[in-house]
């Protein structure tokens, strides 16, 4: 799921950092501080998680090894958070590379240049993934802003700079769900053969499927979706690897980690309390703003 979930995210992002206005610097350097803020959060989270999980013995040791050069090299190249047992949390400084670079492309107004790396950065993006997944190479090689994070924030960025020419180019919806089904089902399929061509497919089927969207975006699919998707994604995102290493550890020690059921309670269970905390955390927030208001 992550492999056409997060180039949506990213190209969602590029998307809406797009704009026409006057102030269009000034919205990307408050959503910059925003996402700033959120990664220094996650991180923080993260941090005291291992500590108490896997380091609580040794914890000046801990914080040596991850203040060590080499750890550090591979936080802000790669955005490898492995140490801190935050892997899934890649997306956030590397969408934070994104803003600033969006900052730079506004302050100087090269948005045309900046559109002419994107066939660049696709061809590196593709190759990239294909020879680390066929060699089995640490995935923070191929998801990092570098070979990831710009090339999709990019297209996001594309679409909605020639948003009227390409809806107003776009086949039916029949066909765009026939393209989306046949890329799917072919990056499902070439996913099993080694050399691993499925990111080809990938980057057809991500891209479509986020034009399906954009064509579509006034069509209301379901209300309790869009509150989890406004409201609650962000929290979800963060929270759910912790969630699912605690389910696991809790699993183990009831040994139903060898039960073929395990498979299907886990992720449930998951998505599940996922939610549940997000929306916690969303009603505390909700509550905080109202009484502050009120105050």
């Amino acid at each position: 799921m992550a492999e056409f979930a997060v180039p949506i995210f990213l190209m969602i992002s590029g998307f809406y950092a797009f704009s026409h206005s006057d102030d269009s610097c000034g919205k990307i350097i408050r959503r910059t501080k925003r996402i700033g803020l959120v990664t220094l959060y996650s991180i923080t989270v993260y941090f005291i998680y291992s500590v108490f999980i896997y380091h609580k013995l040794q914890v000046r040791d801990y914080i040596e090894s991850l203040l060590s050069f080499k750890n550090i090299l591979k936080v802000i190249v790669l955005h490898d958070l492995d140490s801190i047992h935050g892997g899934p949390l890649w997306f956030l400084p590397a969408l934070l590379y994104c803003y600033l670079f969006q900052i730079t492309i506004e302050k100087y107004n090269i948005h045309k240049y900046a559109f002419r790396l994107i066939p660049i950065l696709c061809v590196s993006h593709i190759i990239v993934s294909i020879y680390s997944d066929s060699k089995y190479i640490h995935w923070h090689f191929k998801s990092n802003f570098w070979i990831s994070g710009l090339f999709w924030f990019l297209v996001g960025n594309y679409i909605a700079y020639k948003k009227a020419r390409i809806i107003n180019n776009l086949p039916k919806n029949y066909l765009l769900y026939f393209i989306v089904f046949i890329t799917g089902l072919a990056a499902v399929i070439l996913n099993l053969y080694t050399p691993n061509f499925s990111k080809i497919a990938i980057v057809i089927y991500a891209t479509f499927l986020f034009l399906l969207a954009i064509k579509n975006s006034t069509t209301n699919i379901n209300k309790a979706v869009e509150f989890i998707g406004d409201k609650l994604s962000l929290n979800i995102y963060i929270l759910h690897t912790i969630i699912a290493k605690v389910l696991s550890t809790l699993l183990n020690r009831l040994d139903f980690a060898q039960d073929n059921i395990y498979l299907v309670i886990k992720p449930l269970f998951v998505v599940l309390i996922s939610l549940l905390i997000s929306w916690m955390i969303y009603k505390i927030d909700y509550y905080r703003l109202l009484f502050a208001n009120k105050g």
